[in-house]
């Protein structure tokens, strides 16, 4: 699944956005990668990976993924904003790197709340969040959208969400500015094997559920996704691998017509609920989930298994 989810009706990916002229067209912007991407993976227990950072520097003990950002311009005016916020009594030290959905470092520029560090492109570096305190982390440009995702890791634990918000673009005969939609963003732990996305799927409504999945280890590793009945049968079933740092995103409509050991025939008719396992080669996997219809959205849980 080479392609990334993004919303909205994207003139280049898979548009999460959404506001569907035809949504027909929408479908196809969805499997080239979420516009707006948004997408929601529920929240699950688990701790940090214990990265130490450098000599003599400080120890990383929390590390959390947000697996879908996107900024910019795709069928509306999309903006990602992550909040975290640390209830302890004592100061904690946050880390970040945003990336592409190739791995590599990201070139969009986010601003924060910070007053020592309040911009950055790529690595946000020892950053202080004070006690019972905010740092807010922001991403919007009126340039062509762009979908990262961000890995965080902080001296002790916080909290980390993220909404995405859609908005409509200025014209010559607009002000632009409406909010179309907004949607909130759970940060998930860095290191799953196996998950589960629920499916709730309608051919005649046009609505389906999407994914985005990223590979948040140094070294490539494969994933299996198995789409099942709600009985337990298997639908259809897809391997794909991706590289160190890699992001990717569709609707299982469209990821699960290609490529297959099995792919999906024909839908049954009225509205069907199903669900996709994920079973990596390796603890490294984060994702979300999204649902939708028409040009509304919804969040799914993505429930970790391993």
């Amino acid at each position: 699944m080479g392609q990334t989810m993004t919303f909205g009706r994207k003139t280049a990916l898979v548009a999460m956005a959404l506001v569907l002229v035809m949504f027909a067209g929408r479908i196809g912007d969805f499997s080239s990668g979420f516009d707006s991407e948004f997408l929601v993976y529920g929240q699950t227990a688990g701790g940090g990976t214990g990265d130490t950072g450098t000599a003599g520097g400080p120890i990383f003990t929390f590390t959390r993924v947000i697996p879908h950002v996107v900024v910019g311009v795709y069928d509306h005016e999309y903006k990602t904003v992550i909040q975290v916020t640390n209830t302890t009594s004592a100061a904690v030290t946050l880390t970040g790197n945003f990336y592409k959905q190739d791995g590599t470092a990201s070139t969009v520029a986010y601003t924060t709340s910070s007053t020592t560090t309040p911009s950055f492109t790529g690595t946000l570096t020892s950053v202080s969040v004070a006690a019972n305190s905010v740092l807010v982390i922001t991403g919007a440009s009126t340039t062509p959208g762009t979908v990262n995702w961000a890995r965080f890791m902080a001296t002790g634990a916080v909290s980390i969400a993220a909404f995405f918000e859609a908005r409509t673009v200025a014209t010559t005969t607009s002000p632009g500015d409406r909010l179309v939609f907004r949607v909130g963003i759970g940060a998930v732990p860095e290191d799953a094997t196996s998950f589960m996305v629920p499916r709730i799927r309608n051919a005649a409504n046009l609505s389906d559920a999407g994914f985005a999945i990223v590979n948040t280890g140094a070294t490539a590793a494969n994933i299996t996704a198995t789409l099942k009945s709600s009985t337990g049968t298997t639908i259809a079933s897809r391997t794909m691998s991706l590289a160190a740092r890699q992001h990717t995103s569709d609707f299982s409509d469209i990821f699960f017509k290609t490529s297959c050991t099995v792919c999906i025939a024909t839908d049954p008719a009225g509205t069907n609920f199903q669900y996709v396992v994920f079973t990596g080669t390796a603890p490294q996997f984060a994702a979300v989930g999204l649902a939708f219809e028409a040009n509304m959205y919804t969040s799914l849980p993505v429930d970790r298994l391993q």
